[in-house]
């Protein structure tokens, strides 16, 4: 029985390691752990290591007058060496000595930054608006291709201190600088073997980096691959499961990428693919599950009949063009999927984005056993 206790237990181990970026000592310890948690299940996880250039921004401040505020850069922008001044009056005109303001959001692959990022300005900075209190980060869409001046990130409540610089002309100070560390980063894979090897195999599949501890954003999806691991090991089932665990996600999906390259041909091998998209089990949110396949939307709605219980059940769509994340990197190499996210997270992106507050437990627990619940509607039927 998949519990709501052991999924928040795996929520609080993830969050407890820190901040989850790709390349790090964390990201690399968390792949640790990861093989730790599916051995105690039964399961053998692999780590697989890619080269890996990790970017190292310097302190990142922008200081108008006495006001100050911490930020982020953009990790696509070209950042100069570490501890690099850059000094300008802040204005809605682009040029020489000309720092440009923008306001935006956490989501989606497209901002109100880019049209500025072909524009001759000496810096962006960008009011990224999320939870209050907190620095909300964009990913980072064309990582190892920096364009434009450099993009520093501040939190949405700095907007109307920018405002008041850009009208009246103000002079900026920004300091910033990243430097550049080879290394690597891991993903993790495992395969729970079936009985009838001719079978294709379901894989199910999660990222596990992010920019913060991400109890909401990726804490679920973790817990959930956790959990059903243990439970199809304990099944004994026909069809062989994989379990991929990809770091890179807040990079452009740069782990699923380097999967897709290491593993050819292994995303349309698998019947179909279920992704553990963002804020699964997200305090606030409410289950979405997308796909381009009509009858494995149906196949899902069928296991959350067959699970019998009084919550509120997903919402499916059907959407031709592929959903977001890592499922639109294995649609592109020919996988079915299913993908399921958690929509209205309010903390999503945000350094607040902890444990406890950040989960329902039971929400996490719910959406586990219906992936479970799915993967066995594509047992064969007993003869």
């Amino acid at each position: 029985m998949i519990t709501a206790d052991a999924c928040s237990e795996a929520v609080r181990a993830y969050d407890a390691q820190g901040i989850h970026r790709t390349g790090t000592r964390v990201d690399a310890d968390s792949a640790e752990w990861l093989v730790q948690e599916l051995a105690a299940r039964g399961v053998e996880g692999v780590i697989e290591e890619h080269p890996f250039s990790r970017i190292d921004p310097s302190d990142c401040e922008v200081a108008i007058g006495a006001w100050k505020v911490a930020g982020y850069p953009l990790l696509d922008s070209v950042l100069p060496r570490p501890g690099t001044t850059i000094e300008g009056v802040v204005c809605g005109e682009p040029g020489q000595g000309r720092i440009a303001i923008v306001q935006t959001d956490g989501h989606g692959q497209t901002s109100t930054i880019d049209p500025l990022r072909s524009q001759p300005w000496a810096a962006i900075v960008a009011a990224v608006h999320g939870a209050s209190g907190g620095l909300t980060l964009r990913n980072v869409w064309e990582f190892g291709q920096p364009h434009g001046p450099p993009v520093i990130q501040v939190p949405g409540e700095a907007w109307e201190a920018l405002v008041r610089a850009r009208d009246g002309g103000a002079a900026a100070t920004i300091r910033c600088g990243a430097s550049t560390t080879e290394t690597s980063a891991a993903n993790v894979i495992a395969r729970v073997a079936g009985a009838d090897a001719a079978l294709a195999p379901i894989a199910v599949l999660t990222p596990r980096s992010g920019w913060w501890h991400c109890a909401g954003e990726r804490g679920g999806g973790i817990a959930i691959w956790l959990e059903v691991a243990r439970a199809v090991r304990a099944l004994a089932l026909q069809r062989s499961i994989d379990f991929v665990a990809t770091t890179g996600h807040e990079l452009g999906f740069w782990g699923i990428e380097r999967y897709c390259e290491r593993h050819p041909g292994a995303a349309a091998a698998a019947m179909c693919w279920v992704h553990l998209g963002a804020n699964i089990g997200a305090k606030g949110t409410a289950t979405v599950v997308r796909s381009a396949t009509q009858r494995l939307l149906d196949a899902l709605g069928a296991a959350d009949g067959n699970l019998g219980e009084s919550r509120v059940g997903p919402t499916c769509e059907l959407r031709p063009k592929p959903a977001g994340g890592e499922a639109q990197v294995i649609a592109a190499h020919g996988a079915a999927y299913v993908s399921m996210v958690g929509a209205g997270f309010s903390l999503f992106h945000s350094s607040t984005d902890r444990w406890p507050v950040a989960i329902d437990a039971e929400a996490i627990a719910r959406n586990a056993r219906l992936v479970l619940q799915f993967i066995r509607r594509f047992e064969p039927a007993a003869s």
